[in-house]
This record gives structure tokens, C-alpha cells and sequence, in this order.
């Protein structure tokens, strides 16, 4: 019996099955990968709502903390504030955002968001009461502002420092997300596991079709040496190479089977020895 190692369909199917898991594993893991990078493009665009949102209320407060008339300047704008004078703000005195930005930042329910404020010296000047203790901040800008996004442990940060010293940490749990970005591998990779068995069902089906002529052909040449010279090969797919192999074969036994008859035939018409002796021979024994 062949072993699996030298049998063509099972290097047929070893070859077709490595092949297709490098196709599957190509698709599924930039898949995923690209699915959990436009997700964090979610999440911070998300952050970055909430510091704006964060930012506009506290410039508000402080402009309404200096400008208790709303005066307007002689554009007819309200007075604008820069962040020089919300860092010396925060530094003097508290500044609270409006109530409905301030509760964006309680409490530790999954997806929470927190921020945190300091100046150049690490002073704290602002921060929400549940943002964790372990935020570290960009180093003072010098010259040009300084910003990055960073996912630590379960959290996703936006950090900014500007050269007047004002930095700020901005983050949102982030663990609603990445239980669903695990939820979503585990169905990929499940997914893609199930294609890979239906391909290498069909791998193996398409391959025993392919090598089912070739045990035809071995069939009926191990029945003709048998002697069973009028059997010949069954031919379906007269147009692929198998098929043209077959005629060839068929054709030669064909010539075979003529070639035994003919040899059948002569020796059977050829005279025998038996009965008695010609006299011409019996006449040249006795001359002797």
C-alpha cells in the first residue's frame, strides 16, 4: 500500500493546504489589523471631540470670569482668551468646565473619560476627578507644540504641550473597544478557519478527480497482464492528457492483442510430428 508520504494526491493536498493558509493568513491578519487601526481612528478622533469640547468650556469660564459684562471688543466680538491667559487663570484660581462637559468626565463605568492639566513646573492646575494616577505628560515645548496619541494598558491618550507651558492629557477607557475588537478577531479567525477546511475539502475532492484516471488506467493494465487481453481502458475525457494517455495505451493494446492472436492463430494452423513416418525418410534411413 502507498504510503500518504509518496501517494501524489496527499502531496497534491500538503501543497494546496500550505498554500492556502498563507492566502487565508494574508487576508485575515491585515484584515484585522486595518479594522483595529481605523478603530483607534475612531476612538481618537472621539478624544479629540472631548478636548475640544473641554477646552472651549474652560475658555468660556474664564471669559466669562473676566468679562462678567460679555462686553465685546470694538469687532463686535466677545474678547478671545489664549492659552497664556488660561494657564495664569488656572494658576490663580479654579476654573470648572460647564456642567454638561464636566459629567462627560465621571465616573470609572467602561469607556469613561478623564483629563488632566499641568504647566511647565508639573504643577497641577486642572485635572478630572477620575483620571488615573499613572499619566505622565510630554516634556515643556520649546518652540513648536508637541502632541501624540498612545494607548496604555486599556486607555487611549491624546497628549499636547505648547511652548507657554500649558499640557494636557486627555483619555477614554477604551476596553468597550477592544472587547470588541477581540470579539471581532475571534470571528475573523473562525471565519477564516472554516474557509481553510472548505478548502482543503475541496482540495482533496478536486484532487482524487484528478488522479481517478491514473487508478483507471493502472486498474485495467494490471487486468490485461492478468491476461485479460480484450479489456481496455474506459476513456471519459478524451481531450485532456490523461485522456489523450489512455487512447495511446488503448491503441497499443489494441496492436498487442492483435499481434497475440496472430501468433495464437500460426501456431495453431503450424503442422504437428505425430503420425507415422514419410517413406521418402524411411527410404534415406536405410541408405545409410
Amino acid at each position: 500500500m502507498t504510503s500518504p508520504f509518496q501517494s501524489i494526491r496527499w502531496r497534491l493536498q500538503v501543497w494546496h493546504g500550505l498554500l492556502l493558509l498563507l492566502v487565508v493568513a494574508g487576508f485575515c491578519a491585515p484584515g484585522y489589523r486595518i479594522a483595529l487601526d481605523n478603530q483607534l481612528q475612531r476612538i481618537d478622533k472621539d478624544v479629540s471631540q472631548l478636548e475640544r469640547r473641554l477646552f472651549r468650556s474652560l475658555m468660556e469660564s474664564v471669559r466669562v470670569s473676566l468679562y462678567p459684562d460679555n462686553a465685546k471688543n470694538k469687532d463686535g466680538d466677545r474678547p478671545m482668551i489664549s492659552l497664556g491667559q488660561l494657564l495664569e487663570y488656572l494658576r490663580e484660581k479654579p476654573v470648572t468646565p460647564s456642567a454638561d462637559v464636566a459629567a462627560l468626565f465621571q465616573g470609572r463605568e467602561p469607556g469613561y473619560a478623564y483629563f488632566s492639566i499641568r504647566n511647565a513646573q508639573n504643577e497641577v492646575l486642572l485635572t478630572s476627578p477620575n483620571a488615573p494616577d499613572d499619566i505622565t505628560f510630554l516634556p515643556p515645548a520649546k518652540s513648536d507644540h508637541l502632541e501624540d496619541t498612545r494607548t496604555i494598558e486599556r486607555r487611549r491618550e491624546v497628549r499636547r504641550s505648547s511652548p507657554s507651558g500649558f499640557r494636557i492629557v486627555v483619555g477614554r477607557d477604551i476596553s468597550p473597544d477592544l472587547d470588541a475588537a477581540s470579539r471581532f478577531a475571534w470571528t475573523q479567525a473562525a471565519t477564516c478557519l472554516g474557509l481553510w477546511v472548505l478548502g482543503l475539502g475541496g482540495g482533496w475532492w478536486l484532487s482524487g478527480r484528478a488522479i481517478r484516471p491514473i487508478q483507471t488506467i493502472s486498474r485495467t493494465a494490471t487486468r490485461i497482464a492478468e491476461g485479460n487481453l480484450k479489456d481496455r481502458i474506459d476513456i471519459t475525457d478524451t481531450d485532456s492528457e490523461l485522456g489523450q494517455l489512455s487512447k495511446v495505451l488503448n491503441n497499443t493494446f489494441d496492436r498487442l492483442n492483435d499481434a497475440f492472436e496472430r501468433q495464437r492463430q500460426f501456431t495453431a494452423d503450424a503442422p504437428t510430428n505425430s503420425g507415422p513416418p514419410s517413406p521418402f525418410c524411411s527410404r534415406k534411413r536405410s541408405a545409410f
